[in-house]
């Protein structure tokens, strides 16, 4: 009898523990989501001022291209479109606003 009572002590004890350290995580998740909801408009101006600046560079590549005499070099490569960051950003963003509505 002392033994199941001291077993059921101990699991009790485990189960308590398991729900504090539930409701801690809970919190710091809260917290973490939402340091990035506060970051969610800077990051979306740094993503835009990102976009901008590649189109100036290609723009100014193209320009280059025109000026440069023909022939004497390749012209480089297009600059990759910034629009998959901007979903990747748009979709973490948007999964953070559900699972905290949820």
């Amino acid at each position: 009898m002392m033994i199941s009572l001291l077993i059921d002590l101990v699991i009790l004890a485990a189960l308590a523990a398991a729900l504090v350290w539930g409701v801690v995580l809970a919190r710091r998740i809260a917290r973490l989501q939402a340091a990035l909801a506060e970051l969610a408009p800077a990051l979306q101006a740094f993503c835009d001022a990102v976009e901008q600046s590649e189109r100036s560079v290609a723009e100014i590549r193209r320009e280059t291209d025109r000026m440069s005499e023909a022939g004497l070099r390749a012209a480089p490569e297009p600059a990759k479109p910034a629009t998959e960051r901007q979903d990747l950003v748009r979709r973490f963003f948007a999964a953070a606003r559900m699972r905290q509505e949820g």
